[in-house]
């Protein structure tokens, strides 16, 4: 009975030998894939480029929080100001009515929904006092 068990374990053993083998396969497989997947001809570029978006952390230190962002800061030359538009959807061509038409309407009621949503408010900040800005959806087809 011990000499069963013992070979059940050298057999465990060698299988999972086996599966670590093929997931370091699989994981050098990927790794290697990196540096072309994102654009660098060679490893060594890749390594340098996430060292230098990581900065130098030693193993274990966390990272640094981001900064935050700082607030715009834009200046009006008094040049022209658009204070009322209307943005068209324009579909061309007989297929919008036919086949594409949930895509017309869904492309509408995207038009519709931001530019009369609060994210349009978003754009307050090219605003200039005694001047405020008007967004009205128009949908058209041809």
């Amino acid at each position: 009975m011990i000499t069963v068990k013992l070979r059940q374990l050298e057999a465990a053993r060698a299988k999972m030998a086996s599966l670590e083998k093929a997931i370091s396969a699989h994981r050098n497989k990927e790794l290697g894939a990196l540096p072309a997947k994102y654009g660098f001809d060679n490893v060594d570029d890749f390594i340098a480029a996430v060292r230098s978006a990581g900065g130098k952390r030693g193993p274990g230190r966390p990272a640094k929080a981001a900064a935050p962002a700082a607030a715009p800061h834009l200046i009006y030359r008094n040049g022209p100001l658009l204070t009322a538009v209307e943005v068209f959807t324009i579909f061309w061509g007989p297929a919008w009515l036919a086949a594409q038409s949930p895509m017309l309407t869904q492309i509408n009621q995207f038009f519709d929904f931001i530019l009369t949503s609060p994210l349009i408010a978003q754009l307050a900040e090219y605003s200039v006092p005694g001047k405020t800005k008007d967004f009205t959806p128009q949908n058209e087809a041809d």
